[in-house]
């Protein structure tokens, strides 16, 4: 019986049709079909890296996609427990103002877990709303208006400290630990994307991942790089995100056409629940203007 031959997600082979390789860092079987790497583990199927393509545009009028991914003490995705919630919510985004993301129950909701918004109601200067208060405004450096930029929230559940990091700085822009319950937690049941508190944003989203981890220690491998400022989408299949939607690259995307259901690749989308990105309202288009 032969034995697969090795490469890591860092340095994989170059691509032959029927070349079968063993990924030593996901330890998953992968299998080249000239031009992309179809990754295969023994728990779940977690799609395919194929290069990033596109990303997804919304208009700041009615745009923006949603997904009911529960993070309620009573089911979902996150621990009972108050004191053992850790999580990580990674994106890349081009803002050219309104709202960002929200985690609530409705769009509009005045009583979210998590809000990245304008604080003003409208605008290009953002705020970042979580465990009951708005904790930080950026600075336009922190956060660039008409560019592409990186954003990472993370909790852990040793010691209940909120961190957010922005475009690969290791040293988070803000900190906060969070003793006792977590705030509005029973209203934690949607993501929504480009739509939150005050209304819709005019952004472009790209490689939106979540874990029910702390992932701060692999943040120089989320953004692609060790260097601040210099980051860009990489394949993040050794991770293992929960939920992973790729905005065009797991889907039949063309530069302009509409933005429907855009599929969760993540661990969870062999379950039960799909957690795939859907249209709230408007018609999102792809681009092929990425990072």
């Amino acid at each position: 019986m032969s034995t697969l031959t090795t490469h890591t997600t860092a340095s994989r082979d170059s691509h032959s049709i029927g070349l079968c390789k063993f990924n030593t860092t996901s330890k998953a079987i992968e299998v080249s079909d000239g031009n992309s790497w179809y990754i295969y583990d023994y728990d779940q199927f977690l799609g395919s890296y194929t290069g990033n393509s596109y990303a997804v545009s919304y208009d700041g009028t009615d745009d923006y996609h949603a997904v009911a991914l529960d993070g309620t003490s009573t089911g979902g995705v996150l621990a009972s427990s108050d004191t053992d919630i850790a999580l990580t919510l990674s994106f890349w985004f081009k803002p050219s103002g309104g709202d960002i993301f929200g985690w609530q129950n409705t769009p509009t909701a005045s009583t979210p877990t998590i809000l990245f918004t304008p604080q003003s109601g409208s605008g290009t200067t953002y705020s970042i709303y979580y465990a009951g208060a708005y904790r930080h405004t950026f600075s336009s450096s922190e956060i660039v208006v008409g560019s592409w930029n990186h954003f990472m929230i993370t909790r852990t559940a040793s010691n209940n400290t909120w961190s957010i990091f922005c475009n690969g700085n290791s040293t988070p822009v803000d900190t906060f630990v969070q003793s006792g319950a977590l705030t509005n937690r029973a209203n934690m049941t949607n993501m929504y994307f480009s739509r939150a508190y005050y209304g819709h944003g005019q952004n472009v989203f790209d490689e939106i991942a979540f874990w029910d981890s702390d992932q701060s220690s692999s943040l120089s491998t989320i953004y692609g790089s060790p260097t601040a400022g210099s980051g860009s989408p990489v394949d993040l299949t050794s991770l293992q995100p929960y939920c992973w939607w790729r905005m065009g690259d797991s889907e039949s995307a063309s530069n302009g056409s509409a933005a429907g259901t855009i599929t969760n690749i993540g661990t969870s989308s062999t379950g039960s629940t799909n957690y795939d990105l859907t249209v709230g309202g408007g018609s999102p288009t792809y681009t092929n203007s990425v990072v």
